[in-house]
């Protein structure tokens, strides 16, 4: 009986079983000088979804669910709610594409371009999408 490959990336984000695992889905970047990560992770019987701010203020927001679709729901509000702009503005530049892409590990990650060259990846388009912010401000 041949067994299934272990899967640990979906379309959303890392899997259940990634999380499980002890891994964290995280965005970070420094938008308007501030230094924001916001990450979803397992312990125990809940799912964590944290904003945290390193440059000024510290902890932004921590929500604590028992479902990883809530804990999801409740990562996505955070990210919107504080790279919303920056997300907006990246998606208007069509010079950037995001897709999932395999590049050396087992599972694909959302690979960003900027005109062909990469710029990064992630576990989410979000997080592909935030990794061209980065390069975007960079270049200017």
């Amino acid at each position: 009986m041949e067994s299934k490959p272990l899967v640990f990336r979906q379309k959303n984000g890392l899997t259940q079983y990634a999380l499980a695992c002890g891994y964290i889905q995280r965005v970070e970047a420094t938008v308007a000088g501030r230094n924001i990560r916001i990450d979803l992770w397992h312990e125990g019987a809940c799912y964590h979804a944290r904003a945290h701010d390193f440059t000024e203020s510290g902890r932004l927001s921590w929500v604590s669910e028992e479902s990883l679709t809530d804990a999801r729901a409740q990562w996505e509000a955070l990210v919107w709610e504080h790279f919303g702009e920056a997300l907006r503005e990246v998606a208007k530049d069509a010079r950037y594409s995001y897709r999932r892409e395999f590049h050396g590990e087992q599972d694909p990650s959302y690979v960003a371009r900027f005109e062909g060259e990469w710029c990064g990846k992630s576990e989410t388009v979000v997080g592909a999408m935030m990794q061209a912010y980065t390069h975007k401000v960079g270049r200017i």
